[in-house]
């Protein structure tokens, strides 16, 4: 099997699977993301678009862009100004550790998921 595009020459150390999102950090320790971005799970700013609705949870509707990022792509390492060396993907909320141990979040908040204070009880 070869690989997409995106992970093209990258040896893979961890993968995490969230509920329409996937991770992967590379043994180089950058963070790929691949899926849904409905909330900036991915890492990336999420695009603007038409809302929808999640049929499993309907306390929960997207407000940006339902089309999902089919191929693995470098989240900006600059984000962090650090090398990740670990990510967890959740249900539209990300954890990722850097290599000092700082803890980013990502993502949703409504439930306080995040461990925040911003946008609590909003999506």
């Amino acid at each position: 099997v070869q690989p997409r595009r995106g992970l093209d020459n990258e040896d893979v150390l961890q993968v995490s699977a969230g509920y329409a999102h996937t991770l992967f950090v590379t043994v180089n320790k950058r963070l790929f993301a691949a899926g849904h971005n409905d909330y900036g799970e991915l890492g990336f700013e999420p695009t603007h678009a038409p809302s929808c609705q999640y049929t499993d949870a309907p306390d929960l509707t997207c407000r940006y862009n339902p089309t999902p990022n089919a191929v693995p792509t470098e989240v900006d390492p600059h984000r962090f100004n650090r090398s990740v060396v670990l990510a967890r993907a959740g249900r539209h909320f990300s954890m990722v550790v850097t290599e000092d141990g700082r803890l980013w979040s990502l993502g949703l908040n409504t439930y306080g998921q995040l461990g925040r204070r911003e946008k609590l009880g909003e999506d």
